[in-house]
Formats: structure tokens, sequence, C-alpha cells
């Protein structure tokens, strides 16, 4: 569930990433560098760590195809800084907000890291932004019998009629184009103990939607317009009877 519309949801992960093009600053094994973004983030996030991000370059024999040695270079740093419940990863071109299963309590809290982290982007420089992407990966858990699945979903998302023992599990991809945005929607039936079978019924409401070329300060507004697309996105995949499950939250 995309926002806190309601009291329980089932998500599993939320995640927003920006990827920019390469400051030079932090394109470095030099752990410090990375202060100026800590000393802005660490009320928020104040636990700090970072790991070698590492290539590996392959010789390729050009006639079978087939690897004939690789080598690992250490290309640059990953920072991660985090509390408990959600962390960001900062790289040389790439920062990711993650918020772990259970934790993600609204899309205001959301746009506060969001702007937190920017600002602190920009104490290195103001880079060319090459996209951004908000994604939120529902995994809903309370389905008990092949009958209650298009109570719950929409039928036109379940493609079997029963999550029988001759399938291990069955997914889709769809790709949209809304206006400037693109969504890519991951849904089906899902077996978290594939390859094994498994009777629990769970389904999976996977959207990624994707923004490309945009300026730094205008990526909270698009935020917004992203998080509207996949929250209507979300009401057109889902029945009464699972809004019912989940309960209105009346704070909202």
């Amino acid at each position: 569930m995309p926002q806190n519309v309601y009291t329980r949801n089932f998500l599993e992960e939320v995640v927003f990433q920006v990827r920019y093009s390469p400051i030079l600053e932090l394109i470095t094994t030099e752990k410090g560098v990375a202060s100026k973004f800590q000393k802005i983030v660490s009320k928020e996030f104040p636990d700090v760590k970072c790991t070698h991000n590492k290539k590996v370059n392959f010789k390729i024999n050009a006639i079978t195809g087939e690897s004939v040695g690789g080598k690992f270079n250490e290309d640059f740093l990953i920072w991660e800084f985090s509390n408990n419940y959600k962390k960001v990863k900062l790289s040389g071109d790439e920062l990711i907000l993650s918020y772990s299963k259970g934790n993600y309590s609204s899309f205001d809290e959301l746009c506060h890291d969001v702007e937190l982290i920017l600002t602190a982007l920009k104490e290195y420089m103001e880079p060319k932004i090459n996209s951004i992407g908000l994604r939120y990966i529902n995994r809903i858990n309370c389905i008990d019998t092949d009958d209650e699945l298009k109570e719950y979903i929409n039928p036109k998302l379940v493609v079997n009629e029963i999550f029988n023992n001759d399938i291990l599990q069955s997914l889709c991809r769809l790709e949209f184009k809304i206006d400037k945005y693109f969504l890519a929607f991951q849904y089906g039936q899902f077996n978290p103990e594939y390859p094994n079978i498994n009777g629990k019924k769970e389904f999976i409401l996977d959207y990624d939607c994707i923004l490309r070329s945009v300026k730094i300060d205008d990526i909270l507004s698009n935020l917004e317009s992203m998080n509207n697309i996949i929250v209507n996105k979300f009401e057109d995949c889902i029945q009464d009877k699972l809004r019912n499950y989940m309960g209105v939250n009346n704070a909202n």
C-alpha cells in the first residue's frame, strides 16, 4: 500500500532512487569525503558504514564466448547511513533511500527524508539528474484459499484460476507511459519457497515509477505525482474485501 491511507499495509519495501552525473569528489577510496553528507543526515541516519564497490573485468574468448580470467578492481566507496528501519546509500553516481518491511509510515516522512538527503547532496555540487525512481513492493499474504483470490485482487490480474501443484508461481510484467513518467508494474501469484511447492497464497503488486532528466529542485514536486500514479494503480488492483481488511485510517 503506497501511502498511509489504511491502518495496515502489505509493503515489503519502499525505495527512492536518484541517479546523477558523476560527482568526482565521491568517486574515491577516501572515507572522509562523505563527512559533509553525514553531518546533515546524521540526526535521521546516525549509523554509518562504507564498503568498496568492486568491478570485475573479464577476458572473453572471441570464438567460444567463455571467460578466460577475471580481475577485481576497487572502483570507489559506497557509504550507507541508517537507523534501525531506513537507510541511505550514497555513491559517486547514485543515491538510494529505502524503508524495510513494516517500517514505512507515510509519504510525508518520505518527502522529509528525500528533501534532507538532497540538501546533503548539494554540499558537493548540483549534479545533472539522469533519473529518479519511486518503487512500492506490496506482498499480500492474507489469502488463505483459491476462492478468496478474486475477492481480494482485481480478477483481471488473476491469470490462473487456481494456484495448484502444477504451477510453482505466476508473475507478469507490464510497462506504461503516463504523461512524462514510466511505470513498470509486476504482479502475480508469488511462491516464497520457489522452486519448492508452497501451499500459501501470496500476491505481489510491485510498482516502479521512473522519471528521466529532471532538475534537482523539481524532484519533490515530481515525487508527489509519481506517488499519486502508484496510489491510483494500487487502488485499481484491489477489491473492497482487501480494503476492508486493511481498514481506513480516519486520521487521513
